[in-house]
């Protein structure tokens, strides 16, 4: 992921064109989340304490120009299982 780009963070507050399509550079952007039953989510595979949900929530968008869709995940609370903060 470009770390110039804003990370959204709720996706459906992202404003038309502040994110644009990585594939093509569009501006068309639609937000929303991928779904399967139980929900979609990412496990931290170093995870530094058991937790009931090690889950990291999983935001998509989809560009209505070409049909690209990019997930984006919720980073702080991938940091907070793996205990890995960005270094200040």
């Amino acid at each position: 992921m470009n770390s110039d780009l804003p990370t959204p963070q709720d996706p459906a507050e992202t404003p038309p064109g502040s994110w644009p399509c990585l594939r093509c550079g569009g501006t068309r952007i639609e937000p929303g989340s991928m779904r399967t039953h139980g929900g979609l989510s990412f496990h931290p595979a170093n995870s530094t304490f058991w937790t009931l949900s090690p889950n990291v929530e999983i935001r998509a968008l989809l560009c209505l120009d070409c049909g690209s869709i990019e997930i984006v995940g919720d980073v702080q609370r991938a940091e907070a299982l793996t205990g890995r903060s960005k270094p200040k």
